[in-house]
């Protein structure tokens, strides 16, 4: 399974995973390498837990897209208060 399959298991539709959850992405996006204020497209960011992720802990630039509108006005919901800081 590459990063991006784990990355999807770790966030598809699954708001609120706990911390054991969080530890795993950040050790996936760290084997990514990133550089300084990395800038990224998601694509598929449901509701944007993977994009608040890099925004915070990699002050990420973030453009966040998702085919559901629905997840799309959660993701809004919950990044709004990122809004100034990379999304």
């Amino acid at each position: 399974m590459n990063i991006i399959e784990r990355l999807d298991l770790l966030f598809v539709n699954r708001p609120k995973q706990g911390e054991a959850r969080r530890r795993e992405a950040l050790s996936l996006f760290d084997a990514l390498s990133l550089p300084d204020r990395p800038q990224g497209l998601e694509i598929g960011c449901g509701q944007g837990i993977g994009t608040r992720i890099l925004v915070e802990q990699y002050q990420a630039r973030m453009i966040a897209s998702d085919v559901d509108a629905g997840q799309i006005q959660l993701a809004r919901e919950r990044l709004a208060d990122l809004r100034d800081d990379g999304i």
